[in-house]
């Protein structure tokens, strides 16, 4: 069973820093996901902007989005701390970041040109409140409400 808790800093920073590559900043909060004691996935949330933070994210399994995981860190940064979207850098050659944060329903929305490395550019996604079908108003859940009482 995958069980979640709030971030600890230090002691969660060394699987941080193993498995997520971002740098501990002084405004950094997170998820962990634990499965019998052991860390299976974080989510980092910083550069807390008043509309707007950055999102950082490792698992070394799947199971962690099967148990909620981005469910909890929508509903954290939309409903309980009130930004209206969550930005995020992705290098352009990480193929598989690249369709996973499609599949949670990431826009991209610039390419910053050789912002990661020479030759490899950044990509810059956003997911805005109003378009997050994760959390409880998000547009799939009222639109299945609107079907089903009409």
């Amino acid at each position: 069973m995958i069980t979640l808790r709030a971030l600890h800093i230090p002691t969660d920073w060394r699987w941080v820093k193993a498995h997520v590559d971002c740098v501990l900043c002084e405004d950094s909060k997170g998820i962990v996901a634990e499965r019998d004691g052991e860390t299976v996935g974080v989510v980092i949330l910083d550069s807390w902007a008043p509309n707007s933070c950055q999102v950082h994210l490792g698992a070394t399994t799947p199971l962690v989005w099967k148990h909620g995981l981005h469910k909890e860190v929508f509903r954290y940064v939309f409903e309980v701390c009130g930004r209206e979207m969550i930005l995020g850098l992705t290098p352009a050659n990480n193929r598989t970041a690249l369709r996973f944060n499609k599949h949670m329903g990431f826009r991209q929305t610039y390419v910053i040109k050789d912002g990661f490395a020479p030759g490899i550019d950044y990509i810059v996604h956003e997911m805005r409140r109003d378009e997050c079908r994760w959390i409880e108003n998000g547009p799939e859940r009222t639109d299945q409400r609107t079907a089903a009482a009409g």
